[in-house]
Formats: C-alpha cells, sequence, structure tokens
C-alpha cells in the first residue's frame, strides 16, 4: 500500500506542477482603449490628407495591401504591432498600438493586425476613418486573449493630417 502512494504521488506531482505552472493571470482591461473605428475630419484637402496617411504608413514601416485613391482606401498588409498590458488601467509601454489582458506578456510570439484606412471628402473638410482589423496573436497556449487598439496609431493619423 505505501508503495502505491509512492508511485502515485510521484505520477501526480509533475501532473499538478504542470498545471499550475501554465496558469496565465488574466484580467479584464481597466483602461479606456478605441473600441471602434477613428474618425477624425481635417481642413486639408483629400490629396493633402491621402499623401500624409500614405507617409506615415510607410514612416512606420506598414506595408500597404490595397491602395484604391478615386474610392479613398487604404489597407495594410498583416503587420506586427506593438503590445503592452496594463497596471490599473495605465499601459505599461505608452506607445504601444494594442494593448492585452494578459498580465504573462513573455509568453506571447507576436501580435498583428491589419489597418483600414478610409479618406473622403465630408462638406468642407476631409474624413479619415481608421479601423484596426484582423488582429491576431501567434500564440495558441492562451486562449481567449483581449486585445484592444490603444488609439496611439489613430492619434499619429490625427496628428498628422491636422
Amino acid at each position: 500500500m505505501k508503495k502505491t502512494i509512492h508511485i502515485y504521488s510521484v505520477i501526480m506531482l509533475p501532473i499538478v506542477l504542470l498545471f499550475t505552472s501554465c496558469n496565465v493571470q488574466r484580467t479584464a482591461l481597466i483602461g479606456k482603449y478605441q473600441d471602434s473605428s477613428f474618425h477624425i475630419e481635417s481642413a486639408k484637402t483629400v490629396d493633402e490628407v491621402w499623401s500624409e496617411v500614405i507617409d506615415l504608413l510607410a514612416a512606420k514601416g506598414i506595408s500597404i495591401r490595397i491602395i484604391e485613391e478615386p474610392s479613398g482606401l487604404i489597407v495594410s498588409k498583416e503587420s506586427s504591432l506593438t503590445f503592452s498590458t496594463e497596471v490599473d488601467g495605465h499601459l505599461i509601454n505608452p506607445n504601444a498600438f494594442v494593448v492585452v489582458n494578459s498580465l504573462d506578456k513573455e509568453k506571447y510570439l507576436y501580435i498583428t493586425g491589419e489597418w483600414n484606412i478610409r479618406v473622403k471628402k465630408a462638406g468642407e473638410k476631409t474624413a479619415v476613418i481608421a479601423t484596426l482589423m484582423e488582429i491576431k496573436c501567434y500564440n495558441t497556449a492562451i486562449p481567449n486573449i483581449e486585445i484592444k487598439s490603444t488609439g496611439v496609431f489613430e492619434k499619429l493619423i490625427a496628428d498628422a493630417v491636422r
């Protein structure tokens, strides 16, 4: 009987350690982040805004997959996104493009997404609508990750077109 308990302990201990050491701590995001498309209007012409957006994408190393100037549509290729976690609703990396709810960020290989940007005439102004789409986290070890845009990239767009 004593030998059976010892064998059971030897088998169960590694299994318990495996499951408890792989536990990823996740909490709901507290801070306010971009929940929908970003909209801004500029007094600049459509051509000026179009040029500013293209220049911004180039400066950030974001490749373009679709570019249709007549319709004002720009869609980036899948691009790596800088990411951060948060503490008490504040980003650890304030320059990150996205925030994730897991506190174990070392487990992420990388996070990618596509930017869908629309530039169009809006009365006397030019409207820019930017949406982060197709967000992917390339790490299957962490299920149910909440990922949101921090608004940092959207602020870069706003600064460029003002």
